[in-house]
Formats: C-alpha cells, sequence, structure tokens
C-alpha cells in the first residue's frame, strides 16, 4: 500500500479506486465508548512534553476523582477518563500544563489524527475599567461580542457581579491575536478604554496578540498583525451586528403571526 504523500501524487482516477473493505463492528463500537471518555488534546504553544511529566502534572494539580491515563501520539495527546472527570474538564476548561496551554477537543466518530486539528477554544475573559453605572449584562455582553461568541457569563443570581470587573467565557480563534479591549462610548460622548484579561493564559505574544510563543520567537510582522488584528475586530463586529438583526427579524414575526391570530 502506497503512502499517503505517495498517493496524493496520484491521479484521482486512480487515488480513488478500490475495494470497500468492512470494519470489525464489535470492536469499533467497543473503541468508541472508550473514545466518547478520551478527548484528543495539543498544546497551543511550539514546545512538545512526553506523555509522562504531562501525566505527573495531571496527577499532582488536576484534582480528579479517578485515574486519568495520557498516551501521546505526534503532537496530540490522548486523556482517558471516567466519565464524570470528563464532563467536569469539558465544564472547567481550559487547563494548563507547565504553563502551557492545553486545547482539549470531543472526540467524533469518524476522526482522524492526520486530519486532526482545534482551530477554537473556549476562555474566560476579564473586562476590567467599567464604570460603575455601565455595569449592566447588556452593556457587558456587548463588548465580550467584540471579542469573540459568547459562551456563558458569570452573574450572580440577581444579575449581577462584583464591581471591579466582569466576567465572561466567550469562544475564540485560538490562532488569532487575542483582542486586548475596547472603547465603551459613555453618555458624555467620552470613549473610555476597558481591558480585557484572559484567564490561564501565561504564554502569550505582546507583538502579534497570540497564544503559545513569546516575542523572542514571533514570526508574524507588524503590519500582518495589525491587519489580523483589525479583521479579528471586524467579524465579531460582523457576526454581532448579523445575531441582532436576526433577533429583530424573529420578533417582527412573531409579532405579525400574533396580530394575524387576533
Amino acid at each position: 500500500m502506497s503512502s499517503s504523500s505517495e498517493s496524493s501524487q496520484l491521479p484521482d482516477y486512480l487515488d480513488r479506486r478500490g475495494w470497500i473493505v468492512p470494519a470489525n463492528l464489535e470492536s469499533t463500537t467497543q473503541d468508541q465508548e472508550r473514545l466518547t471518555r478520551t478527548p484528543p488534546g495539543v498544546f497551543s504553544d511550539a514546545e512538545f512534553f512526553s506523555a509522562d511529566p504531562v501525566q505527573q502534572y495531571v496527577n499532582t494539580h488536576w484534582f480528579l476523582r479517578g485515574q486519568v491515563n495520557i498516551e501521546r501520539r505526534g503532537s496530540i495527546y490522548f486523556f482517558a477518563f471516567n466519565q464524570d472527570d470528563k464532563d467536569i474538564v469539558g465544564v472547567n476548561g481550559p487547563y494548563n500544563v507547565n504553563r502551557a496551554l492545553l486545547l482539549l477537543a470531543n472526540w467524533t466518530p469518524n476522526m482522524s489524527l492526520q486530519n486532526f486539528n482545534i482551530i477554537h477554544t473556549n476562555l474566560w475573559m476579564q473586562q476590567h475599567g467599567i464604570p460603575i453605572e455601565y455595569f449592566h449584562q447588556e452593556t457587558l455582553l456587548n463588548l465580550a461580542r467584540t471579542a469573540g461568541e459568547i459562551i456563558a457569563a458569570d452573574w450572580h443570581a440577581d444579575g449581577t457581579r462584583a464591581l471591579q470587573f466582569a466576567r465572561i467565557k466567550i469562544r475564540v480563534a485560538i490562532n488569532a491575536p487575542l483582542i486586548t479591549g475596547n472603547y465603551l462610548h459613555t453618555l458624555e460622548n467620552i470613549p473610555t478604554w476597558l481591558t480585557f484579561k484572559y484567564e490561564k493564559i501565561f504564554r502569550a505574544c505582546y507583538h502579534c496578540g497570540r497564544v503559545g510563543h513569546s516575542i523572542l520567537h514571533c514570526r508574524y510582522s507588524a503590519q500582518g498583525t495589525l491587519n489580523n488584528y483589525f479583521d479579528q475586530l471586524a467579524r465579531e463586529q460582523k457576526a454581532h451586528t448579523l445575531e441582532r438583526i436576526t433577533q429583530t427579524m424573529i420578533q417582527v414575526e412573531m409579532t405579525m403571526m400574533m396580530m394575524g391570530e387576533e
């Protein structure tokens, strides 16, 4: 059988011909049950770790209820949890190992290691510098949408939180620059800068804004970084605008339906 590098050079009419070989369904079913509790993960950092130090760090610093077994295949790590621990890790992530950001993904059927790649992750973002009178959910969520898709918010039962900062979990593209802040338009028409800080991010580049390397190892140009940063802002703002338009259209349609019923 030819290797993947050799087969990719063959014409399609040769590369795509072959027998349809049945799989062992019993073994495959057993593996699928196990893999649902074994999320694959990669480090956002350029450096790699062997499985042993990762295993030791997890055993020491992650307070799990059961045993976890870690196996490394190339740059991908597999974490075999019990079901309770797997659910807890999924909710409380992301995690760090020796200050390197670990990105975990849920296993999906027919997943191939050759094509495995994590391009998004969820991060807890803190918004600092918010004037007290603007500390409202809608305002804070609008600010968070400029940095990513909102996943959750850390509110108290009455809808508020400590007024030092707001804490919101967002979904971000891991290879894009992190949005470091934004301006709040106040009633006095004075743009006020608010700083965004991201939890569990220990290694970020102050040149390009990306996670996983320092400024000494940055390979991005200044102009390219600036373009990517504003592209990221534009994408998030466009997504936010489309979301608001969709919500308005739904509300209008529901109003028209109610008027028609009357």
